[in-house]
């Protein structure tokens, strides 16, 4: 196969929202950047989709620094890193600014959303708007603005190539090998600094958007020794179970967040994801969104946030009409794998995005920043911080190359993670991919694995996964490029399942949207702490942990929040 050697001064894998900040920061400091992506830089990643709003702070808008930081320290159940928070807060602003110098275009006037921020500043502690700000956006307008503004400034792009492994050379991370989904071309990458701004993990769900990530960024990082944390804080997300791959629910759902069990009772807002599930973990599916409940404010409401979003056709085409009415069932678990925003992926030695491997990066959703804790918090609490984020890195690696060697890579360095990367392809009969991702998904999207979770389930199922990685993954074929990618892809998503089963069993408590039934109620005495995951010196996944300072520990132990429906009322009735 052919094989082709590319340069750089910084490597960004991954051309989403992240990626792109990262990309266009470090062009403007006089990088020679290099984007590679999976799909398409600009136009792929969750970043396409999870563009509802960006999330500022601003004290010009009325906001409040001290109040903002106490209320998402409060609300994240203390396990915020306080330091990225305080970056958030910082600096959300100027990637407001980067975004509309580099040509996005907003859908309301700053003027008219600084006098609604002005008098409309929430105090009720469970309104995600609470304190700090949010910009409207067009719908898929970010990233491919992001692209466009690189590409004028000379931002090298690399799309439809996957990265497989890192290259490591005394102890720092130098450069990648991918190949052309395309082609089969292979590619040596040979860089100054890396960026990972990859995604997440979802497993390929029929009820997420195609934009789901497979965990790439966290499973090449593990594997080159970086120290990974988080993954036991779940994201959900429901969809209409008639179209499961319309993700039109954004256009409707933050205006109407209303569902109902199988009895018609209407399932508490607050912790949505814990509340759904536990309805049907009770015997009370299935969930549905009623439209015909609305109120004529509602209905309002609703036409106004869709004229916001400035995109009808999302529900227009699958013919959703909420002035018709209509009962639609829901499917949940359908971004199962994934985890809360800024909880899972790559530990950060700072507020740079510094790994814990010199010259390797990170930023978006496989930078695990802890930026907002235990919970989702605010919409969409992972697009404002991967601007923040990547941006932050960038700046971080044109530090680092002023006075980082950059010795010139060998074919020895390159050749354990081109061993493993063409393995796959090297063999002539084993197991299809596909059905090995089949299998994942039967393990793990059930709602009683990742959602209400319980020891003897998640043993159960970790011995299952222990088995695909050990006996099945190893023993995958590759005809073709497609084949290969997605051999990668389920490979990665393997790791990513051992190491949400083990942070789900490691935390014997229930706290933020992780649930033990087996360990109800948050223990701050053990488990006010975040986790690390890494492989030791046998090449064992291991778990540790550490501790929240006791400069930003509460004066008082944390309550645990009552999240599942029938805490919301009679017990008795919801779980007779």
């Amino acid at each position: 196969m052919k094989r082709t050697n590319i340069a750089c001064d910084l490597l960004v894998i991954g051309g989403s929202t992240a990626g792109c900040f990262a990309a266009n920061t470090a062009r403007e400091q006089g990088l020679d950047v290099l984007v590679v992506d999976k799909a398409t830089a600009g136009q792929s990643g969750a970043g396409i989709m999870a563009s509802g709003f960006w999330a500022v702070f601003n004290e010009d808008w009325g906001m409040d620094y001290d109040s903002t930081l106490a209320w998402i320290n409060a609300n994240s159940s203390y396990l915020n890193n306080r330091d990225w928070t305080e970056r958030f807060l910082q600096d959300s602003w100027g990637t407001y600014l980067d975004l509309k110098r580099w040509g996005v275009q907003f859908p309301v006037p700053e003027d008219a959303m600084a006098d609604f921020f002005r008098g409309n500043i929430a105090t009720d502690e469970d309104d995600p708007h609470t304190h700090y700000g949010i910009v409207p956006l067009s719908h898929r307008c970010v990233t491919p603005a992001l692209r466009r503004y690189g590409d004028s400034i000379g931002v090298r792009v690399q799309d439809r190539t996957m990265v497989t492994d890192l290259v490591v050379r005394d102890g720092a991370v130098r450069g990648a090998v991918g190949f052309s989904l395309d082609t089969g071309e292979h590619f040596r990458f040979e860089a100054g600094a890396v960026v990972l701004a990859a995604g997440l993990n979802y497993f390929r769900s029929p009820g997420m958007h195609i934009s789901g990530q497979t965990g790439d960024a966290c499973a090449m990082a593990y594997r080159a020794g970086a120290v990974l944390s988080g993954k036991e804080f779940p994201d959900m997300h429901m969809n209409i179970a008639r179209d499961p791959m319309w993700k039109g629910t954004g256009e409707l759902y933050p205006a109407y967040f209303q569902f109902d069990d199988a009895q018609g009772r209407r399932i508490p807002n607050r912790g949505f994801d814990l509340s759904v599930v536990s309805a049907v973990h009770a015997g009370f599916g299935p969930i549905y969104w009623d439209f015909g409940k609305c109120t004529q404010e509602e209905l309002q409401a609703l036409d106004e946030y869709r004229k916001k979003r400035n995109n009808p056709k999302e529900t227009e085409r699958v013919g959703l009409d909420p002035h018709q009415g209509g009962k639609f069932q829901m499917i949940g678990g359908s971004a199962a794998g994934a985890a809360a925003a800024q909880a899972d992926g790559l530990w950060t030695r700072d507020t740079d995005g510094s790994s814990t491997l010199p010259g390797l990066y990170c930023a978006g959703d496989c930078c695990a920043s802890w930026m907002w804790g235990a919970i989702i918090q605010g919409p969409p609490p992972g697009l404002s911080p991967a601007g923040v984020e990547g941006k932050r890195s960038a700046l971080a690696a044109v530090r680092y190359l002023k006075d980082a060697p950059r010795p010139a890579l060998t074919g020895e360095d390159y050749a354990p993670a081109e061993e493993h990367m063409t393995s796959f392809a090297r063999r002539s009969g084993g197991f299809d991919p596909r059905w090995v991702t089949q299998l994942l998904q039967n393990y793990t999207m059930p709602y009683y694995i990742l959602h209400i979770k319980e020891a003897k389930r998640l043993e159960a199922t970790l011995s299952l996964v222990g088995f695909l990685e050990e006996h099945m993954v190893p023993r995958m074929r590759a005809e073709d490029p497609h084949m290969l990618r997605l051999a990668h892809e389920t490979e990665n998503m393997a790791l990513n399942a051992e190491m949400i089963l083990r942070a789900s069993l490691f935390r014997t408590e229930s706290r933020g949207w992780h649930f033990r039934e087996d360990f109800p109620h948050t223990d701050d005495a053990n488990w006010l702490s975040w986790n690390q995951i890494y492989r030791d010196d046998r090449g064992k996944m291991t778990l540790g942990k550490v501790e929240v300072p006791a400069r930003w520990r509460p004066e008082r132990p944390v309550e645990y929040r009552p999240w599942l429906a029938w805490e919301h009322g009679d017990e008795a009735q919801w779980k007779k």
